[in-house]
């Protein structure tokens, strides 16, 4: 199962201790702050979603990122029209958008912030996709829905419970 699974691909990099989701406290346990992710806009989020690093801008990285990931997710996985992909922690629909676009698949966002997810419908625009809780991915699943493939980009290392999130991203896939 998690051969269909593209893992996220986190790489220990600095951010501003306010765009991080979890901090620890020497001593203390970890604390959650999902506030972190409620976004007034598309600027704010895309600066959320892609910190300015190595000399390059958030808008630079979004660019240059966004198709090399879309490139590499797609030939990957063999995305076409008819393949359905579920993009755990998706925002608002920066790898969405690009598989749609260049492979005509469809496509089922998650995300928890509802923010983000009313965003990410504005910015996705398009029949092929649609975005859920992960409250309602879970009922959706209990209820048989089962996706082609899974993809989590950089939203791992922002989950409070990282294995309750493997396995629900898990039990979405056909076996």
């Amino acid at each position: 199962m998690l051969g269909r699974v593209i893992k996220d691909l986190f790489v220990h990099r600095r951010r501003a201790p306010e765009a991080m989701p979890i901090h620890a406290v020497p001593g203390d346990a970890p604390r959650y702050y999902p506030e972190v992710f409620n976004v007034q806009n598309p600027a704010h989020a895309r600066s959320i979603i892609l910190t300015p690093e190595a000399g390059l801008t958030t808008e630079q990285r979004w660019e240059t990122e966004t198709n090399y990931l879309a490139g590499a997710i797609g030939k990957a996985l063999l995305l076409d029209h008819s393949s359905l992909v579920l993009d755990y922690g998706c925002g608002i629909g920066r790898l969405s958008k690009a598989l749609i676009t260049r492979y005509g698949c469809k496509v089922i966002g998650v995300d928890i912030s509802d923010s983000m997810r009313q965003l990410a419908l504005e910015y996705v625009a398009s029949d092929a996709f649609c975005v859920v809780s992960p409250e309602i991915l879970k009922v959706l699943v209990s209820h048989g829905l089962r996706v082609d493939h899974s993809i989590a980009i950089w939203v791992l290392q922002h989950c409070p419970s990282v294995s309750d999130d493997i396995a629900l991203i898990q039990s979405s896939l056909k076996k």
